[in-house]
């Protein structure tokens, strides 16, 4: 099942989206998961703390404009967007901005397409020790990983 979210786009990377969609016969929701799960390996350099999430700069150019943008993402990368948002201290909207800017280009079709085999999961561990509490996020691990490790 598919979570529907809305995201604000400046309309200059609207339009490298969507061309990029129309020349390669691919949905604007499989674009934009792909350029979110990029986002997932900047976790030791883009961490941050102790400060509020930080949006898109207001537009100065007259010629651009920000358009909403109506989008279905998998339930477990709706949920790693959101933990994005947590530690990165980004806006969904500001994090896949980054990634039209630094992936789209790169992205290949075979990657796209490929989309589908991924073995994507999302756990959260908890637990309590002398009163402290602490969770263990794992994204991305595949299940053989998972059977290894004995985690579940």
């Amino acid at each position: 099942m598919n979570i529907e979210t809305t995201i604000n786009i400046r309309s200059d990377l609207l339009e490298k989206i969507l061309e990029k969609k129309d020349t390669n016969n691919i949905s604007l929701n499989t674009i934009a998961g792909n350029l979110l799960r990029k986002a997932m390996s900047w976790s030791k350099n883009k961490l941050a703390t102790f400060k509020s999430v930080r949006y898109q700069d207001k537009i100065k150019d007259n010629e651009l404009y920000y358009h909403k943008l109506h989008i279905a993402l998998s339930e477990d990368l709706y949920e790693k967007c959101l933990d994005m948002r947590k530690l990165y201290k980004l806006s969904v909207s500001f994090i896949l901005a980054k990634c039209i800017e630094s992936y789209l280009h790169k992205l290949s079709m075979d990657e796209v397409k490929n989309t589908d085999n991924y073995h994507t999961n999302y756990i959260i561990f908890t637990s309590e020790e002398d009163g402290v509490y602490s969770f263990t996020v794992f994204w991305e691990i595949a299940t053989e990983k998972i059977q290894q490790k004995q985690l579940l």
